[in-house]
């Protein structure tokens, strides 16, 4: 409810011009390297006297990356992705922040910087940490948090 108060507030507040400008949306995902197929992958109907397929799971060892993703409504990108079986903390998202609000300050149109953003994010656990609170405020990072599990909040969903 408070993500949505949010939401609301700052769409009755700006234009939408100001909106498609400033507002950026920033989520992570992890990305399986191996080419094994998930659980979902594994349902199929089965024929009456069919034996049941072997299940593919994976497993915590698996390779994998993860991608982490901020856009802006007008088109801005930023897309970075940890080596393989990187984890990504407070640290690592700071890089990805300062990366992102160096690409985007130097574009040729439309620059942006990170004090004119409104930065959606969720609550997981890198972007909570008193690091990135910390350095977000530093740079006047304004912050529109989103509820955990709430993909109807979130653009990237």
């Amino acid at each position: 409810m408070n993500c949505a108060k949010q939401i609301r507030k700052v769409f009755s507040s700006r234009s939408l011009d100001d909106i498609l400008n400033c507002l950026v949306v920033e989520d992570e995902t992890w990305l399986h390297l191996d080419g094994k197929s998930s659980k979902a992958d594994n349902r199929c109907w089965l024929g009456a006297g069919d034996s049941r397929p072997t299940v593919t799971r994976r497993s915590i060892s698996d390779k994998k990356t993860m991608l982490l993703v901020a856009f802006t409504p007008n088109k801005r990108v930023s897309i970075c992705t940890t080596p393989p079986n990187t984890k990504v903390d407070g640290q690592y998202f700071i890089d990805f922040v300062r990366h992102t609000g160096d690409l985007w300050s130097t574009l040729r149109s439309n620059p942006i910087h990170l004090d004119e953003v409104l930065w959606q994010m969720d609550n997981a656990r890198p972007h909570t940490c008193k690091a990135v609170s910390d350095f977000l405020a530093g740079r006047r990072v304004n912050l529109l948090w989103q509820s955990p599990y709430s993909p109807d909040f979130n653009l990237c969903d």
